[in-house]
């Protein structure tokens, strides 16, 4: 009896789920290497749809952390702490979990929000006044030239001006002018969590596109414990310009888990009969009448990573990590009914995902481009040769010239996969020895990997340039030019295939020639099509304290800290410090801004009255320890030579940042203080601080991540007395996010919670003597 799954009427919603470790039983064994499977359907029991799916950001769930394996010498960015630090932010601290759905319920409940008769009121008054200008609703900054983390992405054969591109928590995007400007074809009800599309291939049929929503590894929107499911898949009818839900894909009841649409990783439409298959974290499915219905033809068990690929003739090739059940490694078949599983013999036991590289001059070669589990070894590259006489011609191991070593900038070029969460391999259209992959970097081989790739097939990603002691934040790498770190889709043009598209954490890039070879360090270039494509993740924002300007500078997710004085959108930023963008501030009337890197990488930069960068130098306490991974920090405004700065459960003061000397990349013991009577409770951290201006001055303030809050009067003093001011006064237990002292009046404190489940946010008129939950209608547990 087939497995279908057909049109449902009922509303259509998606969310957040939470997730926690799971166990996963089956008597079953895979189906061994050779076996002609037929296709078969599964009873799915309420138990088994119910499981609690692990966040594979933080945990892969057959091996742990993700971060298990040896690091290099030095990392850019770490998805593994981000995920520990978003988690702790969020979670209900009455559960430990992420509510279940909790998108789908923010959304209704931000849609009932009515704006308030004092705000129509004000912005009906000063729209007649000379100060009307200075009102109005929030607009965007930008950045117009940043771009997130790209998963999907494709090239419209009919009209190859026109590029889709696909955030995994931005969107879907798609310009008509070959990324020179982009608009936002997603619609805020719809899933943002794009993570493959695909256009019919057939004649006539160019005006259909699919998109996938749900990533099942990475996704740094969701936090730790909760996830951010997608919810099925998306269809166009008019080239990609506006979409609706494939209701037989939808999941009923976002949070379950209920769903085997719920996490896609790949799509492909067979050629010849536009068949649409889906593979999925809980198996492949196929539709034969447009979306409108969908059956399993090729089971992989619950939890369990999926691809799949397709020839110009119809041959479809699938592949299911080595957890499969009842089928898992490399599976082909010609109707999608009956597979084989060709599996090299002797192939490694314990492997994760595989991506599939078919050579579109020769469709009988097939790459196959594996993450090997074990902790020797990163990646394994086989090649298949369907028209092979012999089984010994069949498969070549050609694993040992990938690029795992190379000698350049301390390691950072080195094969990386971060267990799976970055694989990319393609063969390009007309060459059939030039065989790219991708992980953390991008690489080229000119010869198909049949000879060792070294440091000349390192063309994306971190960069063999030279290095960029400040921008590169840890001062051991440097970033390729327009071309960012973390692989994950590379398409090329129909009409010209050495130019190429590529997709990464950073956004897009594109290079005009993807095969050229020079004496430089840089073998490629690529330019970046970040031109409002805003799907870059902020950590935090700082403006400048005087009142007669628009500086502003803000941390990216993964993408570094960014600069900009236009309040035009589109108007391109400047970056300032590379890896994830955590805190910053900007002082001495903009000549000198503090930016910082995760885990407390604190730089100070100065600029000349034209705004050139002059000096550079580190100012984090070089004797503290348990930096937080986004780590906060504040200036004295009365005098922003002085900074407070909380490390693990202490608060850390400068007296004198001038003093410090300049052009040094290592942390610093000159003017700083550790306050140990500011020691909040053993096992809590400081994560908020702020510190007062007027009347009284030097009142510094900060909270903790179990939600208790401190004040401590004249801080810029040592030995000074820190006063618990949230204890048994009606404040939750949670993680104090922010804290705002009234610059005209210290007495008078707002308190941030960030966790879901509890009232968030407070406000004290006498310095923390009482509390007022001030949440109003902002929230529901207000």
């Amino acid at each position: 009896m087939k497995r279908l799954l057909l049109f449902c009427s009922k509303p259509m919603v998606w969310g957040v789920a939470m997730l926690g470790a799971i166990t996963f039983t089956n008597a079953q064994q895979p189906i061994q290497r050779g076996t002609v499977i037929q296709k078969t359907s599964k009873t799915t029991t309420s138990s088994s749809k119910h499981q609690v799916f692990k966040n594979q950001q933080m945990f892969d769930s057959k091996t742990g952390s993700v971060d298990s394996k040896v690091k290099l010498r030095h990392q850019t960015d770490d998805a593994v702490q981000r995920a520990a630090y978003e988690f702790m932010r969020l979670r209900n601290p009455n559960t430990g979990k992420i509510p279940d759905g909790i998108r789908e319920r923010e959304l209704n409940f931000s849609s009932k929000i009515a704006v308030g008769d004092d705000s129509k009121r004000s912005l009906k008054s000063v729209s007649k006044s000379s100060n009307a200008k200075r009102f109005s609703y929030w607009t965007s900054r930008g950045p117009g030239n940043v771009g997130g983390r790209t998963r999907a992405l494709a090239i419209d054969r009919t009209n190859e001006n026109v590029l889709l591109a696909g955030g995994v928590s931005g969107g879907l995007w798609r310009s008509e002018n070959s990324g020179k400007t982009w608009r936002k074809v997603t619609r805020p009800f719809q899933n943002p969590s794009i993570t493959a599309i695909v256009q019919d291939p057939r004649p006539g049929k160019g005006f259909t596109w699919y998109y996938a929503s749900g990533e099942g590894i990475g996704n740094s929107a969701n936090a730790g414990g909760a996830f951010y499911q997608g919810n099925g898949v998306y269809k166009s009818q008019d080239g990609g310009r506006t979409w609706e839900q494939l209701r037989a894909t939808a999941n009923q009841n976002v949070g379950a888990f209920e769903s085997d649409f719920d996490l896609i990783n790949s799509l492909a439409i067979n050629p010849i009969n536009g068949d649409l298959y889906v593979a999925t974290f809980n198996g492949l499915f196929r539709s034969q009448d447009g979306g409108n219905s969908f059956e399993e033809v090729l089971e992989s068990g619950f939890d369990n990573f999926v691809e799949i690929s397709v020839t110009t003739t119809g041959r479809l090739y699938a592949t299911i990590e080595s957890n499969g059940v009842p089928n898992a490694g490399f599976l082909t078949s010609t109707d999608g009914e009956t597979w084989t599983n060709i599996t090299p013999p002797n192939f490694i036991a314990n492997y994760g995902r595989t991506k599939v590289g078919i050579n579109p001059s020769n469709e009988d070669e097939v790459y196959f481009f594996t993450l090997d589990r074990s902790p020797s070894n990163e990646a394994v590259l086989f090649k298949y040769n369907a028209a092979a006489e012999t089984p010994e011609e069949t498969w070549v191991n050609l694993t040992a010239n990938l690029p795992f070593v190379i000698d350049r900038n301390f390691g950072i070029g080195n094969l990386n996969l971060q267990r799976g969460y970055n694989m990319v391999i393609e063969v390009h259209p007309t060459q059939s020895n030039i065989v790219f992959i991708g992980g953390t970097c991008l690489y080229r081989s000119t010869t198909g990997f049949t000879t060792p790739a070294g440091v000349e097939s390192w063309i994306g990603g971190n960069g063999p340039g030279d290095v960029d002691f400040l921008l590169n934040t840890l001062g051991t790498g440097a970033s390729y030019t327009n071309q960012h770190a973390d692989q994950h889709a590379l398409v090329f043009y129909p009409s010209n295939p050495n130019r190429a598209v590529a997709g990464h954490d950073g956004g897009v890039s594109m290079t005009e020639d993807i095969t050229v070879v020079n004496d430089q360090a840089e073998q490629v270039t690529w330019t970046s099509l970040n031109n409002g494509y805003m799907t870059t993740q902020p950590y935090h924002v700082a403006f400048d304290p005087e009142p007669n300007t628009d500086d502003l500078l803000a941390g990216f997710q993964d993408n570094g800290s960014w600069f900009t004085n236009s309040t035009n959108p589109t108007d391109a930023w400047q970056e300032e410090l590379g890896a994830d963008g955590a805190y910053n501030a900007i002082a001495d009337n903009g000549r000198t801004h503090y930016v910082s890197s995760q885990f407390g990488g604190v730089r100070r930069l100065n600029f000349d009255e034209e705004g050139n960068r002059v000096s550079f130098t580190s100012v984090a306490p070089a004797e503290a320890v348990d930096f937080f991974f986004v780590n906060p920090f504040v200036l004295d405004p009365i005098n922003d030579n002085v900074m407070y700065m909380p490390v693990g459960n202490t608060v850390w003061r400068n007296s004198n940042l001038d003093e410090i000397p300049l052009f040094s990349n290592s942390n610093t013991s000159v003017n700083w203080t550790n306050l140990f009577s500011s020691a909040a409770p053993a096992g809590s951290s400081i994560t908020a601080v702020d510190i007062s201006k007027f009347p009284v001055a030097n009142r510094l303030y900060y909270g903790t991540n179990n939600g208790v809050a401190f004040r401590m009067d004249n801080a810029n003093l040592d030995n000074q007395e820190a006063v618990d001011i949230t204890t048994g006064k009606g404040l939750p237990t949670g993680f104090i996010n922010d804290i705002n002292v009234d610059p005209s009046n210290s007495d008078r404190v707002i308190i941030t919670f960030s966790n879901y489940g509890i009232p968030s946010v407070f406000i004290t008129e006498d310095a923390g003597e009482t509390w007022t939950n001030i949440s109003g209608n902002l929230e529901e547990n207000a």
